[in-house]
């Protein structure tokens, strides 16, 4: 992306921010990002999430806007106009309003049995659902404990899914397919640490056996697709956070209307992560250079990925807590180190 497009993305986002919170006068963070990125607000162009951080800092660094974090243990944090003269009790009243409706929202996230590993089963089922079109085999399996594959052990482990992809028409399981299932309303950026929890756990794999990882999340960006076809590993689009039917209808709907979340209820196989499964695994020729190769995709993966496998190890701590600037320097580090790695052509993009 040029200087202009940057600043131009900039200047797009903050004008949609303090439109929204002209309107809304105070928001959770992720509201604002569910109103603005996956489908634009109002007329404005959808701004990215990365480049919707860069507007954020821009307005709150020239006190344009104000950011809060709340006392809880799981922090709402929540943006703000400037309080207008004798309206410092409204907006008050209202922010505290706000955070303990979107609470509710938080308190479904952070059960496993309403999301996290909800969304685990829902690509079992997806998996299962596929598996005879799609030409795959699924082991009998607990979601979520997958600690070994082939015998190697999954370190640190362990993967959410597993199935082996046959060779047809032999019908002989060749390469293990790694599910790593992030239902998360946050897009997964390259240097994401949810993304690189699977990159170490498939590359220690990697080292003994050929795998395909898949990571399954609500929404990849352009840069993240760019380096999943240039390093090997496949990713499958929800396109929404899942949550179980078990949520009171009423109560979802109403937080749904608050918010403006992109989430949804869902029970059983999901139509994006089958389409991915019987139409773009085995896919050939593969959507990456070199283009006119008369290979199914999974195999060319499993082949790039075991190749960059030692220098994903090489950069494991991405898969930790890092600070922002620490993170960015080990990404570039790995970036350049994965292109003096690969023998094959790049996209690049990322």
């Amino acid at each position: 992306m040029s200087q202009a497009q940057a600043t131009d993305w900039l200047v797009e986002g903050q004008t949609a921010l303090l439109d929204l919170l002209s309107e809304r006068l105070v928001t959770p963070w992720f509201e604002a990002e569910s109103r603005i990125s996956p489908t634009g607000w109002k007329s404005f162009l959808k701004v990215q999430p990365l480049q919707l951080h860069e507007s954020r800092k821009s307005l709150v660094n020239s006190d344009q806007i104000f950011e809060d974090r709340s006392a809880h243990v799981i922090p709402v944090v929540t943006v703000r106009i400037p309080f207008p003269p004798g309206r410092i009790k409204e907006i008050t009243r209202l922010l505290g309003l706000r955070r303990k409706h979107y609470r509710k929202y938080l308190k479904w996230t952070n059960n496993e049995k309403l999301c996290g590993r909800h969304a685990e089963r829902v690509v079992l089922e997806s998996l299962k659902d596929a598996a005879s079109e799609a030409g795959l085999y699924v082991p009998p399996q607990v979601t979520g404990r997958i600690d070994k594959v082939k015998e190697a052990q999954v370190i640190p482990g362990p993967l959410d899914c597993l199935a082996h992809i046959f060779e047809l028409p032999a019908l002989v399981s060749e390469v293990p397919l790694v599910v790593e299932v992030k239902n998360i309303n946050r897009w997964v950026y390259p240097w994401t640490k949810e993304l690189w929890e699977l990159l170490v756990k498939a590359a220690h794999l990697a080292t003994h056996i050929p795998v395909v990882p898949l990571l399954v999340c609500m929404r990849i960006p352009y840069p993240t697709s760019q380096m999943a076809k240039d390093i090997g590993f496949f990713y499958a689009q929800t396109s929404k956070q899942l949550f179980n039917p078990s949520i009171p209808e009423h109560d979802f709907q109403d937080v749904v209307n608050e918010f403006g979340l992109v989430i949804v209820q869902h029970q059983g196989p999901l139509d994006s992560i089958k389409n991915f499964l019987t139409n773009t695994l085995r896919r050939s020729p593969p959507l990456s250079p070199p283009y006119n190769e008369d290979i199914q995709w999974y195999k060319r993966q499993a082949h790039r990925f075991q190749t960059i496998a030692p220098v994903i190890l090489a950069y494991r701590n991405l898969a930790n807590a890092l600070k922002d600037e620490t993170r960015t320097n080990m990404f570039n580090a790995f970036r350049t180190a994965a292109h003096a790695a690969r023998q094959w052509p790049a996209l690049r993009g990322w």
